[in-house]
């Protein structure tokens, strides 16, 4: 008993310890956000450490004309201080990913690509300042307060302690009142594409309080994601109805204490019952809604043509009969469509899928003027994982041969002629707009690099048609594809304006705009070239995008309760009215920076950077172990003092421990250490050591990403060795890993959908040769009657099972708490039967797992499984609760 108490302390502190370690580990291969590769440089300011990776210049400059200033702001707002000197890491790379926060290493990484579609409006002045306010309050959230003795310990603990009771919608409602309030109130709070969610929400019902929202892990579908829709809400109202100060207090108690809970900082606050609070603001934004809509007047907004909803995007279409679409079913992997107009017929023309999943798995799409190939543009894994790069392919319709083009950093594409694509390509948050040729392979810089940040492109005979926001306005720009003029803004107002598209006879220009700000809808609007007038085409509730004419139809992505669909509008012009609001400018951009200089101004101001090796935990921790021994029937105590220290670099690439133990039970005192080492590779390396038994066990695993065939691929190979003494010398060599082929998703069920998948672990003894063990499974799955089903084999030595599983459709309870306390989420439903050849055993059962929210403001799971095995000749009976 004595013994089993002081081992399970150990492994728990060392669970502990890899817990901390990879607290940051959101990216899918490696729990690391920066690459070991790079040469980073530094800038150091008053309160922070400008990191970033060269090419990265004019974001850094433009973020230390504002840094600083913008962090007192914000620590003087919420009257909190980082634990350190706060690490901001630019890192240029086309991540999916804009920003995000690590409080335990107190860094902010921040991925230079501002022109993310869908997400939230390119309004902001300052785009790095913007995504910079939010993850800084992140920090302060979670390293605000807490219980001080744990900080006796090291910072890590206190972090990690304080973020459990703070729910994610806490979290990102006020990051999310920081980016808008800081930002000349410009931010998601104050934001149509924002409002447009929302307004969705509550039309499909599904705004009933702060359930779902209290973890990261969303109901249904949410485009922003249910914390970040629901909490942000949920504070603004707060703030408008009760003050900044009412915010301020409300995180001042609860960072006094933690334990009491965010109902009672919000009702301290406010002076109001959290269940009413609730209730109050749920009133207030179903009225303000119904207030909204109220104002819209006539509805124009054609003929829906799917039902599927999320992300029915990106319409393209060729000078023919059918317009290509991108499309996301709940019960099917992504594709892309295609509708033809004259039959109305829809029809699967590729599927998609990808490592990556948030927001559609492709960006942009475009249709030759043949009709013959259509290009896109896919976000792919690269390097092990490290970065997600975005990458254009070109399918030809007529073989579905697949190709990629050399293209670096695309965003969005047009085709200009069947032989040359024009695209958009980010470079340090830079963008310029460049062709390429696929007669001789050649580019051409059609725009040079700017701050211009393109969010949309088209082309139309020699002229390429592109919106960009320029110090938070963003218009309609044209530039000549031959390079004999500027750039000029041709269509400018107080709007947000996107996806512009010229008609076949170059008459009209079409896009989508919207005020900027919480009233904003975006429309269809269309600007007539020969007469010099503005024109509004649609007249819809929540918003509409991407337009295109085929024939007489004005086909174009609308927004519904549901998602986004697909819709076709007839004879266009003919209920349109004419609006003001908007200018045609026909002025050349000047772009009077000097990017020369500013890159030599921020390069004088750097130095060379490596992370620093810092201590994040250590101390010492008495423990007291008793044991009884039945014989003599006394008890007997013994003491142990515990050390322990954990070092840990800035980025978190190298992690070393060490702990150890003396007891007044010499056996047991005991030493242990080791290290955990991120990279393009996994490496760790530990050493147990007492008077009974030592142990040294070291790992090294390597992920590779590559494309296939036009698929994703995942190679994870690792590789360990044991070495164990206690009795005998014993050791273990095990070459065990993952692979993945052309993996994609099914939202709706529990069992994702891949080409193959494959698990191996083959093991042998070195030191005592023998037959090797091994254990390899093989599976494929595919979606099959709005399920997934599963088939696969298991191959352990002499034995061979195969396998089936089938995932039924999730079913979306949503049954919450209006307060976010408690709910009864999802329940899942998987029918399972395998059949063992060594023994002729077949078992075939149905496993029921019901997720409830919230525990610690996390998920946790009931599993009941009920099997017949056929060789027992009976019923087999599990249940278990997962945190």
């Amino acid at each position: 008993m004595d013994l089993k108490l002081k081992r399970s302390f150990v492994v728990f502190f060392l669970l502990a310890t890899a817990a901390v370690m990879s607290y940051a580990a959101i990216n899918p291969f490696v729990p690391v956000f920066s690459n070991p590769d790079v040469t980073y440089k530094v800038v150091s300011t008053k309160y922070m450490d400008v990191v970033y990776q060269p090419s990265s210049e004019w974001a850094v400059y433009k973020f230390l004309e504002n840094g600083d200033a913008l962090y007192e702001k914000i620590t003087d707002f919420y009257n909190i201080q980082p634990f350190s000197k706060l690490t901001v890491v630019f890192e240029n790379d086309t991540n999916i990913v804009n920003s995000l926060a690590d409080p335990v290493d107190n860094v902010i990484y921040i991925f230079l690509n501002s022109s993310q579609r869908g997400f939230f409006s390119s309004d902001v002045e300052s785009w790095v300042d913007f995504v910079f306010s939010h993850e800084l309050t992140h920090i302060l959230l979670t390293q605000m307060g807490g219980t001080p003795q744990m900080r006796v310990y090291g910072d890590p603990l206190s972090t990690i302690y304080n973020s459990v009771f703070i729910p994610a919608y806490v979290q990102e409602g006020l990051a999310e009142y920081s980016e808008t309030h800081f930002n000349g109130n410009k931010g998601r709070l104050n934001d149509p594409l924002f409002e447009m969610y929302l307004k969705g929400l509550v039309l499909a019902k599904r705004l009933n309080g702060l359930g779902g929202a209290a973890s990261y892990s969303a109901d249904g579908w949410y485009p922003m994601g249910a914390p970040y829709l629901v909490g942000g809400s949920f504070i603004r109202y707060v703030s408008s109805k009760y003050g900044e100060k009412a915010l301020k207090k409300a995180i001042d108690t609860l960072a006094s204490n933690h334990v009491l809970g965010v109902a009672h900082a919000f009702e301290k606050a406010t002076k109001t019952p959290f269940k009413k609070l609730i209730g109050d603001w749920l009133s207030s934004v179903k009225k303000d809604v119904d207030s909204q809509l109220s104002k819209v007047g006539t509805r124009i907004e054609g003929v829906q043509l799917t039902n599927q909803g999320r992300w029915t995007a990106f319409v393209s279409a060729p000078s023919k009969d059918s317009v290509f679409f991108y499309s996301e079913d709940q019960n099917d992997i992504p594709k892309i469509k295609e509708y033809v107009a004259s039959s109305a017929v829809k029809r699967d023309v590729y599927p998609l899928g990808g490592f990556l999943y948030q927001g559609g798995y492709i960006r942009s799409m475009s249709i030759s003027p043949d009709g013959n190939k259509l290009a896109f543009v896919k976000w792919i894994s690269q390097d092990g994982g490290f970065v997600n790069r975005s990458v254009c392919f070109v399918l030809n319709l007529k073989n579905r041969s697949l190709s990629q083009l050399p293209i670096k950093n695309p965003m969005d594409i047009s085709w200009l002629s069947k032989d040359k694509i024009v695209y958009s390509e980010e470079d340090g948050g830079l963008y310029s707009i460049k062709e390429y040729n696929f007669t001789d392979g050649t580019f051409k810089t059609i725009t040079h690099y700017s701050p211009m940040v393109i969010t949309s492109l088209s082309t139309y005979k020699n002229n390429v048609y592109f919106s960009a926001s320029v110090d938070g306005n963003e218009d309609i720009y044209e530039v000549s594809e031959n390079g004999t003029e500027s750039v000029k803004k041709i269509i400018s107002g107080d709007f947000l304006k996107v996806d512009p598209f010229v008609t076949k006879d170059g008459r009209y220009i079409l896009f989508s705009a919207a005020k900027p700000d919480k009233d904003g809808i975006f429309n269809v609007y269309a600007f007539d070239t020969f007469e010099k007038r503005f024109y509004q085409i649609t007249n819809v509730e929540l918003g509409a995008f991407s337009p295109h004419v085929v024939g007489d139809k004005l086909f174009y992505t609308n927004y519904t309760k549901n998602g986004y669909n697909l819709f076709a509008l007839d004879r266009w012009m003919s209920t349109s009215r004419e609006v003001n609001g908007f200018k045609w400018d026909n002025e050349v951009y000047k772009d009077e920076l000097n990017l020369t200089e500013i890159y030599l101004s921020v390069e004088k101001k750097s130095k060379p950077y490596s992370p620093p090796l810092q201590t994040i935990a250590s101390g010492m921790l008495p423990l007291v172990s008793l044991s009884s021994l039945s014989a003599s029937n006394t008890v007997s105590a013994t003491y142990t003092l515990v050390g322990f220290d954990m070092l840990r670099s800035k980025f978190g690439w190298n992690n070393f421990y060490a702990l150890g133990s003396i007891s007044t039970d010499s056996t047991e005192d005991s030493l242990a250490f080791g290290m955990i080492n991120y990279g393009k590779y996994n490496l760790s390396a530990s050493a147990f050591l007492n008077l009974k038994e030592q142990v040294f066990d070291a790992s090294l695993s390597y992920p590779i990403t590559l494309m296939m065939w036009g698929n994703d691929f995942l190679f994870y190979p690792s590789i360990e060795y044991l070495l164990k003494h206690e009795q005998d010398i014993t050791d273990k060599f095990s070459f065990y890993g993952e692979m993945i082929f052309g993996p994609s998703f099914v939202p709706s069920n529990v069992l994702g959908v891949h080409s193959l998948h494959m698990n191996w672990n083959v093991a042998f003894s070195p030191l005592n040769p023998s037959t090797p063990t091994y254990n390899v499974e093989v599976d494929t799955s595919f979606p099959m009657f709005y399920g997934v089903s599963r088939l696969g084999a298991t191959f352990e030595n002499s034995s061979i099972k195969i396998f089936q599983k089938f995932a039924f459709p999730n079913l979306s309870v949503n049954w919450y708490d209006i307060t976010g306390v408690f709910g009864l989420k999802t329940i899942d439903f998987l029918q399972f039967s395998d059949y063992m050849f060594e023994n002729n055993d077949f078992d075939v059962g149905l496993q029921t797992d019901v997720n409830f929210d919230s525990f610690f403001y996390s998920e946790f799971k009931l599993s009941i499984k009920v099997a017949y095995d056929h060789l027992k000749n009976g019923f087999e009976y599990h249940i278990g609760l997962n945190f």
